[in-house]
C-alpha cells in the first residue's frame, strides 16, 4: 500500500529471507527476532500507511519521513494506538491529512514529529498520554482550534514547535508547567495572548511567536528568562510600553518587537543587552528620543528604529559604539528623501539607511 515497487531501496523486501535482514538498516529486530524499529525514510513511499502496522506491537521507533517526489497520503490509521511501546514516531514531509488520532497511548514516546503534512482539527486532549515526550513537532500543518491545556502535562518537553498552523485563542497558562522547555515556536498562527506563566520557563533559549494576533501588554518579568537568546514577537498587535525588564536578558542575541503598536519611550534598560546582535523595534508607535544607554549594545550589527515617532539626535555615544563594529546596519527616520527628518543622524558613518513613508534608502559611505 506504500508503492514498494517504486522504492529507492527495497533489497530482499517481501522475499522469504528473514525480514530482520530486509533492506539493510530499514528494519531492526530484538534478540527474539521481533521487529522493533522500522526506518523507510526518504525511500519514495507513497499511498497509505497500512493499518496492519498495528500488528507490530513491539515497535519502538518508526521513521517514514518523505523526501522529494512521492509522499505518504491519507489519514494516520487508528491502529497506531496499538503500538503502546512507541518511543519515536517521525512522518515529516508527507501528505498525511485529517486529525491526529485519539487514543495514542504512548507513555514511552520521546519524539513525535508530524511536521510538514496536511493535518487538520485540533490537537487532541489525550496528547497528555504521551507524558514522556521530549520533542513535539507539529509545524507546517493545518491544525486549528485552541491549544489544549493538556499541553501542560507534557512536563518533559524541551522542544515545542507549532509554527505555521491555524491554532487560535490564548496560549494556555498551563504552558508554564513545561519548565524544561528550551525552544518554543508558536509563529504564524492565530494566538491572541501570551500568559504570564511563560516566566516559569527558566530554561528557555528561544521563544518565537511572530505573525499571530497577540494583543495587549507584555508581562513585565522577562528577567526571569535569563537563558533566552532569541525573542521574536514581530507582526502582532502588542501595545503599551516595551517592558524595561527585557534589559535583564543578558544572553539575548535577537530581539524583534517590530510591526506592533508599542508606544512611549525606548527603555534605556535595553542598553544592558551586551550580547545583542539584532534589535528590531521598527514599525511601532515609539516616542521620545533614542536613549544614550543604547551605547551599551557592544555587539549589535543590525539596528532598526525606523517607522516610529522618535525625535531628536542619535546620541554620539551610540554612533561611536556602532563605529566600533564591522559595518553595522542602522535604519532610522532620518528622512534623507525630503530633507526634513525626525531624527538627526550623521549619514553614512552612523545611520546607514534613512527611512520615510515606508521607503528606506541606503546612505552608507564607508
Amino acid at each position: 500500500s506504500t508503492g514498494g515497487d517504486g522504492w529507492t531501496q527495497r533489497t530482499a523486501w517481501l522475499t522469504e529471507v528473514d525480514e530482520c535482514t530486509w533492506y539493510f538498516g530499514s528494519i531492526a529486530c530484538n534478540a527474539s527476532g521481533v521487529i522493533v524499529r522500522l526506518n523507510l525514510s526518504f525511500n519514495r513511499l507513497r499511498g497509505l500507511i497500512p493499518p496492519e502496522i498495528g500488528m507490530l506491537p513491539d515497535l519502538i521507533s518508526v521513521n517514514l519521513s518523505g523526501g522529494s517526489g512521492s509522499r505518504i497520503t491519507g489519514m494516520l490509521p487508528v491502529e497506531l494506538s496499538q503500538l503502546t511501546k512507541m518511543q519515536r514516531f517521525v512522518v515529516t514531509n508527507n501528505g498525511i491529512e485529517g486529525p491526529i488520532p485519539n487514543g495514542l497511548n504512548w507513555p514511552n514516546a520521546i519524539i513525535l514529529d508530524l511536521s510538514r503534512n496536511q493535518l487538520t482539527n485540533s490537537i487532541p486532549v489525550d496528547i497528555e498520554l504521551m507524558s514522556s515526550l521530549v520533542s513535539l513537532n507539529l509545524a507546517h500543518n493545518q491544525i486549528s482550534g485552541e491549544l489544549t491545556s493538556a499541553i501542560g502535562d507534557l512536563t518533559k518537553l524541551t522542544l515545542l514547535d507549532l509554527r505555521n498552523n491555524a491554532i487560535e485563542g490564548p496560549v494556555p497558562g498551563e504552558i508554564g508547567n513545561l519548565v524544561l522547555l528550551e525552544t518554543i515556536n508558536l509563529s504564524q498562527n492565530g494566538f491572541t495572548s501570551l500568559p504570564g506563566e511563560i516566566g516559569n520557563l527558566v530554561n528557555l533559549n528561544s521563544l518565537k511567536a511572530q505573525e499571530n494576533d497577540l494583543s495587549g501588554l507584555l508581562f513585565d518579568q522577562w528577567f526571569l528568562l535569563d537563558q533566552l537568546e532569541t525573542l521574536d514577537l514581530h507582526d502582532n498587535d502588542l501595545e503599551g510600553p516595551i517592558p524595561g525588564s527585557l534589559g535583564g536578558l543578558e544572553k539575548i542575541q535577537i530581539l524583534d518587537l517590530s510591526s506592533n503598536m508599542f508606544s512611549e519611550n525606548i527603555p534605556p534598560e535595553l542598553g544592558n543587552l551586551g550580547s545583542l546582535i539584532h534589535l528590531f523595534l521598527y514599525s511601532n508607535k515609539l516616542t521620545g528620543v533614542i536613549p544614550v544607554a543604547l551605547d551599551g549594545l557592544a555587539k549589535v550589527s543590525f539596528l532598526r528604529l525606523d517607522d516610529n515617532n522618535l525625535q531628536g539626535a542619535v546620541p554620539l555615544e551610540l554612533c561611536d559604539t556602532l563605529g566600533e563594529n564591522q559595518v553595522p546596519l542602522f535604519y532610522s527616520d532620518c528622512d534623507l528623501l525630503s530633507g526634513v527628518g525626525k531624527i538627526q543622524c550623521p549619514l553614512g558613518t552612523c545611520c546607514t539607511h534613512c527611512c520615510s513613508g515606508g521607503e528606506c534608502k541606503c546612505v552608507f559611505t564607508g
